[in-house]
This record gives C-alpha cells, structure tokens and sequence, in this order.
C-alpha cells in the first residue's frame, strides 16, 4: 500500500523519466529512489530513506534557497533537472497539495546568468542525418542567437566540436557523430521534420523544453560548413 503522496510523486516522475525530479516538499527540494541515489553521489549529500507504506525508499534533498548552486553542479556533470513546485498553500485539514513541474532545466537551455559561463556561448544544437547529408541547427537560448547549415555527413563532426554545444538534439535511435561531449537528447523521429525522408531542409525538434525551433530554410552547397545566420528568437 502506498500513500497519496508517493502515489503524486510517482505520477509527476513518469512524465519527466529522464530528468531528477526534484519534488518541493516544503522548505526543501526532495529527490527519491534512483534520483536520491544520483544526487547524494554527485551532490556529495547525505542519502537517507522515507517509510513508504510498508517499505522504505531513498530520499536526499536541499534547501530550496539552496536551488541554484546544486542545480549548476548537476547541470556541468551533464544531467537533466525537472523542478516541481507547490502550487498551493499547504491548509489546515489539507492532506496533499498540487504540484507541478515548472520548469525543466537541461544543459542547452540556460537562461540564468549564475549557470551560465561568463564569455562563451552556451549552445542547443539538433543534428538531423540525411541522405550523405545533415541539417544542423543550433541557438543560445541566453542571447537568441539562432543559426543552421547543411553540411555532408562527414564534416558534422568537425562543426559541432567548432559550436561545442552543451546539449544536442538527436533522432531517437542515431548515434552523434565521433568526439561529441555535450549532452545527448533523443527525440521520437516525428520530432524532425522530412528527416525520414532523407530530407535535411527542415528541422523542427517539437518536444524539448524551448519548444519548436522555427522552420530552417536551408541555402547553399552540401559540404558549406558556414552556418546562416536567420535571426533571433525570444528569450
């Protein structure tokens, strides 16, 4: 048997599988089960665990004044956060609140200038293959910086080390060309439009936390390995 909470909990999780969830519970951000473990490791905090019914789970959390300082640690080792917040006064007689996940916080979407490194780009880039060919689009969501190119399929490579993106957009199921160090995020391949149709004309990654990148235009030669400035998107 489990408790309402646990039950709240688990159901906020499934929708975020591959983010920590940290869960506010109060004055602190909780995480449970693997997510505890995750954290106590890479956080170097103490791991303890809740009874849960008749079992007990995991649990490692922080302050929440605290939020800013851990959530940059998690995010230059590379891992992916969701913050759930309270979204209501906890009332007398209240035995749960709604919760809600407001913001999911990923390597390639930073916005706040204490996560951000001071003098470089933090780029979101998305690959998408095609036939001897790739599109390539890429932004800073920080500036609104936004850009992309078609390039052949072996100098993909060579231009994402030159961007070095913190986060790329892949279709699920391609592996990212040699050397990449950022982040990877695979999409479901409707994500990219035309790309089965070995097309790299457009790409429009449809489900990652900045939402729909604009339609890319593409110009120019395969092997042009010189991005396009398009313009700026908001921030």
């Amino acid at each position: 048997m489990t408790t309402p909470l646990r039950r709240q909990y688990l159901d906020i999780k499934r929708r975020y599988p591959h983010a920590i969830l940290f869960f506010r519970l109060g004055d602190f951000y909780e995480t449970f089960d693997q997510d505890a473990e995750t954290i106590a490791r890479e956080l170097e905090i103490v791991l303890t665990s809740r009874p849960v019914g008749k079992e007990r789970v995991p649990l490692a959390g922080i302050p929440h004044h605290a939020l800013d300082s851990y959530l940059a640690r998690l995010i230059a080792k590379g891992y992916k956060v969701a913050i759930c917040e309270q979204m209501e006064e906890a009332g007398k007689g209240k035995k749960l609140v709604e919760r809600q996940v407001v913001r999911v916080v990923t390597p390639g979407t930073l916005v706040e200038e204490n996560l951000l490194q001071r003098g470089t780009n933090n780029y979101l880039a998305a690959l998408a293959p095609g036939d001897g060919q790739a599109g390539l689009a890429y932004v800073d969501v920080s500036t609104g910086e936004f850009a992309c190119t078609q390039v052949a399929a072996e100098a993909a490579a060579a231009e994402l080390d030159r961007l070095s993106p913190a986060e790329l957009l892949l279709p699920q199921g391609t592996s990212p060309p040699d050397g990449v160090k950022a982040t990877l995020t695979p999409l479901q391949p409707p994500a990219f439009d035309e790309v089965a149709a070995g097309k790299a004309d457009r790409l429009q990654p449809a489900s990652h936390p900045i939402g729909r990148l604009s339609r890319i235009e593409q110009e120019g030669e395969i092997g042009d390995i010189q991005p396009r400035i398009v313009g700026q998107v908001p921030v």
